[in-house]
């Protein structure tokens, strides 16, 4: 009967230890939100328009959701389509906001990725 116990209990405490999450995990990077920031698009560079406004959302650990808030591009434009979409996905991914930028959208990436670099640099944990 001890042995049994012993096997009972060792493996009680395995799957709380194991299979529960209590072995210490990746350790948080970023202090749970939403944050928002801007930066000049084509549009904007030009005085002809606003900022592309982006929202990141965190957990502790990752990057939720990126969401284009506003822009003034010229989204018709396939280059720019393009970029509003694929420059997110690229950063959820990549959980990083060192993605490539798109040709022919130049602007409009370099605007997406640095919105994106000042959100997690305000979410980012000391």
């Amino acid at each position: 009967m001890t042995k049994k116990n012993s096997l009972i209990g060792l493996s009680v405490f395995a799957l709380a230890v194991f299979g529960c999450g209590g072995v210490e995990g990746e350790p948080d990077r970023y202090k749970p939100g939403g944050y928002a920031a801007s930066s000049e698009g084509y549009h904007a560079a030009q005085n002809a328009g606003a900022p592309v406004r982006v929202r990141l959302d965190f957990s502790g650990t990752a990057i939720t959701e990126f969401k284009v808030v506003s822009h003034s591009e010229t989204s018709s434009r396939e280059a720019v389509h393009t970029a509003l979409n694929r420059i997110p996905q690229a950063v959820l991914e990549r959980q990083s906001a060192d993605v490539d930028g798109i040709t022919g959208a130049t602007f409009t990436s370099a605007a997406l990725i640095n919105a994106a670099k000042a959100c997690i640099a305000q979410a980012e944990l000391p």
